[in-house]
């Protein structure tokens, strides 16, 4: 248990470093602010982790994880870090769930070559130069029960490879750009039941330029009329803009029910994140290959003072700085 932790420092590489163990840990209810321009925390080939209720703020990437495999993060703040909340590279079966996610100069949650993840009831808001969720070659991630709002693109699979994932059950608000935007290179992905408001992409709130996709019961706020038969869909389909010439089949009358409200609510002081309603995915029929990794007896912790915490197995030398 790493817990209650309070650091403050604009000078180290990162806060608190976590790699090479599959011991079961924890980190929660700590404080983090600093790192500017590296992690807040950063988790290098670990397995079973959870962290839990932490407030990190001032780093570049509040929380990275690399090669880093069936991690839990939830309930956590992340606030005004210059690049990610957070960054998943070369890392699977994760979950991120239930943080919130604002003011962020680049992208709130970001994937790299990460699949069978599962993100889901996040609040991800005010990411103004970047984008919400964004996905760089992942495939069968499941992105439901999001808010995500307030930057260029809602939710963005771009480069390479992004196939058969399933965003669904999501607010995508007042973005400047696509609510959704799919490149060429995003196939098989499934967009359903989510509410598309305020978005401004032109001339439609989602973009498809890859294969198979498909966009089918999707509230969008500039298409809500006609319902002749009155069964709650719009009697025309809403056209996705793209090469694919895609369509919403069933475009709905009226905002799908979500956990999450659609009021605009100012982040730059306090943020509320409604965590009644859970979702559970079915994942009994993914699995991935890992390396696995020789379990630790204990972990040994250095912590320098008022610097940062650095978390190693115990057969590794350990780093020189702050041994005090």
């Amino acid at each position: 248990m790493i817990e209650n932790l309070n650091i403050t420092d604009f000078t180290s590489d990162y806060l608190i470093f976590i790699r090479d163990t599959t011991v079961y840990f924890t980190i929660q209810n700590c404080v983090l602010n600093g790192a500017y321009d590296m992690p807040g925390i950063f988790l290098h080939k670990v397995k079973h982790c959870t962290v839990f209720n932490n407030t990190i703020y001032n780093s570049r990437i509040a929380i990275r994880l690399y090669a880093s495999n069936e991690n839990t993060f939830s309930n956590n703040s992340l606030y005004n870090n210059s690049a990610y909340g957070i960054t998943l590279g070369e890392s699977h079966n994760d979950i991120i769930s239930n943080n919130s996610v604002h003011n962020s100069n680049g992208n709130g949650i970001g994937f790299g070559t990460s699949h069978y993840n599962i993100i889901s009831n996040n609040q991800i808001t005010h990411y103004d130069d970047g984008v919400g969720i964004e996905l760089y070659n992942s495939s069968k991630n499941s992105i439901t029960n999001n808010s995500v709002s307030y930057g260029i693109h809602g939710i963005s699979l771009f480069a390479i490879n992004n196939s058969a994932n399933n965003i669904s059950n999501n607010i995508i608000s007042y973005n400047n750009g696509w609510g959704v935007h799919l490149n060429e290179n995003a196939s098989n992905t499934l967009v359903k039941r989510n509410n598309f408001i305020g978005n401004t992409g032109y001339p439609s709130q989602a973009t498809d330029d890859g294969v198979n996709n498909i966009f089918n019961y999707n509230y969008w706020d500039d298409w809500t009329s006609p319902d002749n038969n009155g069964d709650g869909i719009v009697d025309l389909p809403y056209s996705i803009e793209g090469i694919t010439n895609n369509q919403d089949l069933y475009p709905l009358t009226s905002p799908y029910t979500q956990p999450f409200s659609t009021t605009t609510v100012d982040t730059s002081t306090t943020t509320t994140v409604d965590t009644s309603t859970t979702t559970t995915v079915d994942t009994s029929t993914t699995s991935m290959e890992t390396s696995s990794l020789t379990p630790l007896d204990s972990l040994s912790i250095l912590v320098g003072i008022s610097t940062f915490v650095i978390v190693r197995t115990n057969g590794r030398k350990r780093n020189s700085r702050n041994r005090k």
